[in-house]
């Protein structure tokens, strides 16, 4: 709870700072003079929820997060107008145990397929704006995986349905050409995964065994996205 109350508080106030520049514009956006354009990214998030797995011998938490980690994807978008964009993004992210273990491992790899409207506000400079959004995805079936059994613990995977959810993005934008610019920006995700296989140490077991937090994985976080746009 903490940790989305954070997370939350970060991406408001970005949005507020942002948006006291964009009143400040007296410059249109420029319009591209392509219609589609092909976008990939690399980003960084943060879960808001951490999952205890275990402890370290000097007695910290060790943690897996359904949200956040390393992540890429490649987005195809259609410039509708000089001030809308849409967004179609297939991408990739992998959690991992945190902190990392010498004798154990974990991760929560997912693929998700993004639909956003983004709306455009100019700066100062007529080449750079930001872009609000909002949207919707699924999320393909996935599985976590921790293998602590280099410690002398168990093995165990949890399969995952495919899920819906929804996301908010916020974006600055640098043209470097008519058609071709960078962006850094922010996106808020709230989706949740819901449980339908327990395997634990090669034994199939119900799903009811497992703590709510892992049989209603939550992969809401906010990812720190870095695109170029060709």
């Amino acid at each position: 709870m903490k940790n989305a109350t954070i997370i939350t508080a970060v991406f408001l106030l970005s949005i507020s700072f942002i948006s006291r520049q964009a009143a400040l514009a007296d410059e249109p956006v420029p319009v591209t003079k392509v219609k589609i354009r092909i976008e990939p990214s690399l980003f960084y998030g943060f879960g808001s929820a951490n999952n205890k797995v275990g402890s370290t011998i000097d007695g910290r938490d060790v943690n897996i997060s359904g949200g956040g980690g390393c992540g890429y994807g490649i987005t195809g978008g259609y410039c509708g107008s000089g001030a809308l964009d849409v967004d179609l993004t297939v991408d990739s992210q992998n959690s991992v145990l945190i902190p990392k273990l010498d004798n154990g491992s974990g991760d929560f790899r997912r693929t998700g397929v993004l639909l956003t409207a983004k709306y455009k506000l100019p700066l100062k400079k007529s080449y750079q704006h930001i872009k609000f959004g909002a949207g919707a995805g699924y999320y393909f079936p996935n599985a976590l995986a921790i293998d602590l059994t280099p410690a002398g613990m168990s093995k165990q995977e949890v399969s995952y349905n495919g899920s819906a959810g929804v996301h908010f993005t916020l974006d600055f934008e640098n043209y470097f050409g008519k058609s071709s610019s960078w962006s850094v920006g922010m996106r808020y995700n709230m989706v949740e995964y819901k449980a339908n296989k327990f395997v634990n140490n090669s034994v199939t077991l119900p799903v009811d065994l497992l703590k709510d937090q892992y049989r209603n994985l939550s992969g809401d976080g906010l990812d720190f996205i870095f695109a170029l746009m060709f």
